[in-house]
C-alpha cells in the first residue's frame, strides 16, 4: 500500500454512480409526493412517524433503464449490478429510535421497494437493511437520489440499481445526527445504538409497508448488509437481532471495521489511516457522549484550532467543504514528534505511512501528548489477544481504547452466515478490521463442532482486490472487474505516480459497489 503525502480522503461519492446522480437530477426521476397520512406523536423505539412516509419519487423500470443507459456512468453500473428488473419506488421515512444514552430522538431513511411485472419485483419480496458509510454531511439523505448536492445520493443510487431494481426490498437509514433527525450528535460506531436504529427503522419499514401507496410485503428472508463504517454497523445488527431471537437469514459486511480495537491501536502505532482526520473526531464525539470518560474537554486531546470544532464536525458541508473550513487538519493525525517518539520506544513507522505524519506540531490534530498517553496504554493494557478465537479481556485505561474494546465485534459467534468482503490494500479501513474478526468466527465455529470447511462456508471471505481463481471462483468477475476499474482510474489520471495516487485516494469508495454486488450473489444463495 502507498499513501502519497497529500492524499486525501475521499468517502463522498460511489465512482459508478457519482455521474447517474447527475443525470438522474437532470432528468427528474419521475418525482411526486403523496401528503396524506397522519403523524404519530409517540415516542417508543420503531414508531413511524409519518403513517404512510412520503413517496419522494418513483422510476418505472424502463426508466431507470433508460437513463442507466444514457451514461458512461450508468451503463458502468449495469455492467456491474446488471440491469434494471424492476421500477423502484423511493419513500422517505421518519422514526423513532434512541441515542447513545438511550434518550428517545427521531432519524430518517430511505424505503425503497420495488414495482413492475417481472416476477422478480411482484409479490413478497425478501428485505435487505442497509447501513451506509461514513459521512461528515448532515444533510445526508439516501432517499434523495434526484439531488446531486446531496451527499447521499450516490450510495442511495447504488443501492437501488444494486437491490431494489433486482427484486429486494430495502431499508436504509440515514442515522441519528444526520437530516431532520435533531439529535446534537452521531453514535459513530456504537454497536449498542447503531444496531437497535437499524432494528428501529426495519420496525418502522415493516409499519409502512401495507399501508403505501403501492403496498408491499415480505418474503421472510431479511438480510442485513453496510459498507465501511456500514461493515461495522451491519454485524452489530446481526448480534442484537440474534440475541432478541429475531431472524436473520444473512449478513455481508463491506470493508468494516469490525476489530475496531486492533484498528486503533494501529492508528497510534505508527500506521495511521487515510481520512483519520474526520473519522478520529467523529469517534471521539460519539463515545464522549456515550460513556462520557475520553477526556474533560476536547483540547485534551486535540490541538488548537481542531479542538473548537472536534464536536461538531457533522455539519451541512460536503467533503471537500469541511476540509476547506479548517475544521479538521488535511492529512495528519500526528505530528513528526510523535513518531520520533515512536522510534524512540521501538515501534517501526512503515515508509508508506511516514508521509502522513505533520512537519510541526501545529499541523497535527491531535496533540502528541496525548497520542503519548495512548501507546502508555496499548503497552500496560495489551488488547492483542492470544490466540485468534480468544475474547477480548483486556481492561484500557484509556477512555477511547476502551470504548474501542467496547466495540470490537469479535465478542459474539454469528448463528446466520456473515460474508465479509474488502480491498486488501484498503488505506482507510484496514482489511484487517474484516480478516480478524473472520479469524476468530472461525476459531469459535470450530471451539463449538464445526469442521473448518464447515466454518469456512459460514464466514466466507472475498478480496475483490486479489486474483480470480477462474471459474471455479463465484467472485473471479468481480476481482477482474475491480482491476479493470483501478486501470481506469489510473489511466485517467495520466498513469505513473499520479496514477497511483489516484487509485489510493479512490480506493475505498471504489470498492464499494463491488461489494455491493458481491453481497448480492452471495444472498441470493439463501
Amino acid at each position: 500500500m502507498r499513501i502519497p503525502s497529500h492524499s486525501l480522503p475521499r468517502r463522498a461519492s460511489l465512482p459508478l454512480s457519482a455521474a447517474l446522480v447527475v443525470l438522474l437530477s437532470a432528468c427528474g426521476g419521475g418525482t411526486e409526493s403523496n401528503t396524506g397520512g397522519s403523524v404519530n406523536p409517540s415516542t417508543a423505539p420503531g414508531t413511524l412517524i409519518q403513517d404512510p412516509p412520503l413517496r419522494v419519487s418513483a422510476l418505472s423500470g424502463a426508466e431507470f433503464t433508460a437513463r442507466l443507459g444514457a451514461s458512461a456512468a450508468g451503463q458502468g453500473l449495469v455492467a456491474l449490478a446488471g440491469s434494471p428488473k424492476c421500477g423502484v419506488d423511493f419513500h422517505y421515512m421518519e422514526y423513532q429510535t434512541v441515542g447513545a444514552k438511550g434518550e428517545a430522538v427521531n432519524a430518517t431513511g430511505a424505503l425503497m421497494v420495488p414495482s413492475g411485472t417481472d416476477a422478480a419485483c411482484t409479490g413478497p419480496r425478501p428485505v435487505v437493511v442497509y447501513a451506509h458509510g461514513t459521512s461528515a454531511d448532515k444533510r445526508y439523505n439516501l432517499a434523495n437520489i434526484a439531488d446531486s448536492s446531496n451527499s447521499g445520493a450516490s450510495e442511495g443510487t447504488l443501492l437501488a440499481a444494486a437491490y431494489a431494481a433486482q427484486g429486494y426490498i430495502v431499508v436504509a437509514p440515514n442515522y441519528v445526527g444526520y437530516d431532520k433527525s435533531t439529535s446534537t450528535y452521531h453514535p459513530y460506531l456504537n454497536a449498542d445504538q447503531q444496531a437497535k436504529e437499524m432494528m428501529h427503522a426495519l420496525a418502522a419499514a415493516r409499519t409502512a409497508m401495507p399501508r403505501l401507496l403501492a403496498p408491499t410485503s415480505e418474503n421472510g428472508k431479511v438480510f442485513v448488509l453496510g459498507y465501511s463504517q456500514g461493515g461495522h454497523v451491519a454485524v452489530a445488527t446481526q448480534k442484537a437481532m440474534e440475541a432478541a431471537g429475531q431472524k436473520v437469514t444473512a449478513v455481508a459486511s463491506g470493508s468494516g471495521p469490525l476489530a475496531l480495537s486492533a484498528l486503533v491501536d494501529a492508528a497510534f502505532t505508527g500506521k495511521p489511516i487515510a481520512g483519520g482526520t474526520v473519522f478520529s473526531p467523529l469517534l471521539t464525539t460519539s463515545y464522549q457522549n456515550a460513556y462520557g470518560n475520553l477526556y474533560s474537554k476536547p483540547s485534551d486531546m486535540y490541538n488548537d484550532p481542531y479542538a473548537a470544532s472536534a464536536e461538531s464536525i457533522v455539519s451541512p458541508m460536503t467533503l471537500s467543504e469541511l476540509l476547506a473550513s479548517g475544521k479538521v487538519a488535511p492529512v495528519s493525525m500526528f505530528s513528526t514528534t510523535f513518531k520520533t517518539f515512536l522510534e524512540g520506544n521501538g515501534i517501526t513507522v512503515p515508509a508508506n505511512f511516514v508521509p502522513l505524519f505533520a512537519a510541526t506540531e501545529a499541523a497535527a490534530q491531535v496533540k502528541t501528548t496525548y497520542a503519548q498517553s495512548v501507546v502508555a496504554d496499548i503497552v500496560a493494557n495489551s488488547c492483542t489477544p492470544a490466540s485468534a478465537g480468544a475474547d477480548l479481556t483486556c481492561k484500557p485505561a484509556n477512555g477511547l481504547r476502551a470504548a474501542a474494546a467496547k466495540n470490537d465485534l469479535r465478542s459474539f459467534m454469528p448463528k446466520a452466515p456473515l460474508l465479509m468482503c474488502f480491498g486488501a490494500n484498503d488505506p482507510t479501513v484496514f482489511s484487517a478490521g474484516s480478516t480478524l474478526a473472520n479469524a476468530y468466527y472461525q476459531a469459535k465455529g470450530q471451539a463449538a463442532g464445526l469442521t473448518p470447511v464447515q466454518t469456512a462456508t459460514m464466514f466466507p471471505m472475498v478480496d475483490v482486490d486479489s486474483a480470480s481463481g477462474g471459474a471455479a471462483d463465484p467472485f473471479g468477475p468481480l476481482k477482474v472487474g475491480f482491476a479493470g476499474w483501478k486501470t481506469s482510474v489510473a489511466t485517467a489520471a495520466g498513469g505513473g505516480v499520479a496514477g497511483q495516487m489516484a487509485v489510493v485516494s479512490a480506493y475505498h469508495s471504489g470498492v464499494a459497489p463491488f461489494c455491493a454486488v458481491a453481497a448480492r450473489g452471495y444472498f441470493g444463495k439463501f
